[in-house]
Formats: C-alpha cells, sequence, structure tokens
C-alpha cells in the first residue's frame, strides 16, 4: 500500500497518472476512479484513457506494425 499524499507533495500530474496506469496495467476504470480522486476534470479524464488504451495497444517492434500482403 502506498502511504498517503501529504500537503507538501506537488499536484498529480496528468503523465504521472498516465505512466503509472502503463506500468501497472490499469484498466479504463481504475484510472477513471483516480483520476476522480485527483479532481481531474471529465474531459481530460476521457484523453488519459484513450492515451492509455492507445499506447497500449501499440506494437512494441515497429517492424511488426507495417502491413503485409498476401503472397509476400
Amino acid at each position: 500500500m502506498r502511504p498517503a499524499m501529504t500537503i507538501e507533495d506537488p499536484a498529480p500530474r496528468p503523465s504521472r497518472l498516465i505512466a503509472e496506469a502503463l506500468v501497472q496495467r490499469h484498466g479504463p476504470r481504475r484510472i477513471v476512479r483516480r483520476a476522480a480522486r485527483f479532481g481531474f476534470s471529465p474531459r481530460l479524464t476521457h484523453v488519459m484513457v484513450m492515451a492509455c488504451g492507445a499506447t497500449a495497444l501499440q506494437p512494441r517492434d515497429p517492424a511488426s506494425s507495417r502491413l503485409t500482403t498476401l503472397g509476400q
């Protein structure tokens, strides 16, 4: 369990929430709950969920993202 944030801690940044969500493989519901807890707007929350989804779907190997045709 993570220690509670203190007043001296800087405000959580959306990029940090996105990075943690990607590393820890959080689903959209958890991202939305955390964003709401930090007070992020619904629009920003939507963007964060979309960014995590798009990043999670990208292939790790750039060569594998190229389309191939039948017969090659």
